[in-house]
């Protein structure tokens, strides 16, 4: 499941191709539309066979209603579910990429192998954006 604030698509070129490509998608922003996300997020969780989920938002303080929201939702449903947030940086690229795994349950060494896998999607993550990374580092 991508759940992802409304002007992450208009600031990273590449969105639907990186994040919307095989996903189901859902849009919105936390600051102009007048729902609770959280309750929703939940019912969609837990009524649904979701095997991840990943938060795209901005690096602006408003989006962080949209990661809060999802947190909500993970704990609130019950269910044991990957998760990642990616923020976008207001020039269009990734600002930073975070991998999250939920600690509430006790099983030490399922953490353990759910961090490692967290780790290694995030590493492919950064390797398959590294033409990107050159670009920004380089750039004057």
């Amino acid at each position: 499941l991508l759940v992802a604030a409304d002007c992450t698509a208009y600031a990273y070129a590449n969105f639907h191709q990186d994040f919307i490509k095989g996903h189901i998608t859902l849009v919105g922003c936390p600051k102009l539309d007048d729902v609770d996300y959280a309750i929703k997020l939940t019912e969609i969780i837990k009524n649904n066979d979701i095997r991840s989920v990943t938060v795209v938002r901005m690096e602006v303080p408003c989006c962080g209603g949209i990661e809060n929201a999802v947190k909500t939702a993970l704990k609130n449903s019950g269910k044991f579910i990957p998760w990642n947030v990616v923020t976008i940086a207001t020039d269009g690229y990734h600002a930073m990429v975070l991998g999250y795994i939920d600690n509430s349950v006790n099983n030490e060494a399922l953490n353990a192998i759910l961090e490692q896998l967290a780790v290694a999607k995030l590493i492919k993550n950064i390797l398959s954006k590294k033409d990107s990374l050159e670009r920004l580092f380089t750039e004057e």
